[in-house]
């Protein structure tokens, strides 16, 4: 179909309406000055266009999307009800400790009264007390330290890296 400067106005102005031949229309627009200035297409109105316009798909609904639905569909069928039959077990057996110390309450409270803790503490006293102390010369390791050149070196290398630090931030701060 042919269309004329009437029917761009047309199209122009019902905008809910799409041309019958987008590629025709905008050709018309294109060579018409006429129609060119009254629509001044931008670069982006004719991306709009082009989008606008319905492509045709490879792929079919019947064929293609929907057999991948239903696949899907049932799968996630199968999987809710793999969670439906396994929730009760596991609340089962996640109580099952509650009840076993619920109904055996009294056995367990006997065997833990029955234990004998006094016992094992004055054991573990007892081989405490065997353990001898090392008596620690401090006024020696004083006396080795105070006369040993690695403590005068390194309180000199200490002093060292304090001035040169502050000398290069008092030249930063000077600049």
């Amino acid at each position: 179909m042919r269309y004329n400067c009437n029917d761009i106005k047309y199209y122009l102005d019902h905008v809910d309406q799409e041309p019958e031949n987008l590629q025709e229309f905008l050709n018309h627009i294109e060579n018409c000055a006429n129609c060119s200035r009254i629509v001044s297409l931008e670069p982006d109105m004719e991306e709009i266009l082009a989008v606008s316009t319905p492509k045709s798909s490879p792929l079919s609904i019947e064929k293609d999307i929907l057999p991948r639905i239903l696949e899907n569909e049932k799968e996630y069928a199968k999987r809710n009800r793999l969670e439906k039959a396994f929730l009760p077990i596991f609340l089962f057996f996640s109580a099952l400790p509650l009840f076993l110390g619920a109904w055996l309450w009294k056995d367990i409270r006997s065997y833990f009264n029955s234990l004998d803790l006094t016992g094992a503490y004055n054991s573990l006293q007892s081989f405490i007390s065997e353990i001898p102390i090392p008596e620690i010369d401090l006024a020696g390791i004083a006396a080795t330290l105070t006369n040993s050149p690695l403590i005068i070196l390194s309180f000199i290398t200490i002093t060292t890296l304090v001035w040169a630090f502050s000398i290069i931030e008092a030249q930063k701060a000077l600049k």
